[in-house]
């Protein structure tokens, strides 16, 4: 694993950028300008061509929010999402980790949450409706998953807070 330096900035945004819907992903400036002058870290698996999978993550008091998670579409399979997942939770001292899941309604949302399953997350009825990262309405509901320990569940309210407040700039509704 190896953590993104601005020189590799564009390249990891074009992989996110191939992965997600505009809907759930910042547009490239707001993204780069969290990345030279937030929180925000990303790390990445390389071969010996390209960046191959990227994580974003926030690091919080109690916790380290992944805000994206990506593998290239070619490389999908090869067990480097499990590996970066891992590699990430080693690297920030078993701290708990939270990311965000939509509703299990289709296989490919299923699958996900079953991947996340496997590598240790629990799945919550924590929810929310994704906050507007671009200039396009958003009505998706988002629900929580941790990895550690189960105490984190009556923390989630005071981490929804922070998420909201640091990586998405908005005070609770």
């Amino acid at each position: 694993m190896i953590k993104i330096t601005s020189e590799d900035f564009s390249e990891a945004y074009k992989l996110l950028d191939n992965s997600f819907i505009s809907e759930e992903l910042k547009e490239y400036p707001r993204l780069f300008e969290e990345f030279i002058f937030s929180g925000l870290e990303i790390f990445a698996l390389k071969d010996s061509e390209r960046i191959t999978a990227v994580i974003t993550c926030w690091e919080f008091e109690g916790f380290v929010f992944i805000e994206n998670f990506a593998v290239s579409a070619e490389k999908r399979g090869q067990g480097l999402g499990t590996q970066l997942i891992n590699e990430v939770f080693e690297h920030y001292s078993g701290k708990a980790l939270i990311l965000e899941v939509e509703k299990p309604l289709d296989e490919t949302q299923q699958r996900r949450i079953r991947f996340y399953e496997n590598l240790g997350f629990t799945f919550t009825d924590f929810t929310y409706k994704q906050p507007q990262l671009r200039d396009i309405p958003t009505d998706v509901d988002l629900y929580i998953m941790y990895k550690g320990n189960e105490e984190i569940v009556s923390q989630l309210d005071s981490f929804k807070a922070q998420i909201f407040g640091e990586v998405y700039n908005l005070s609770e509704k």
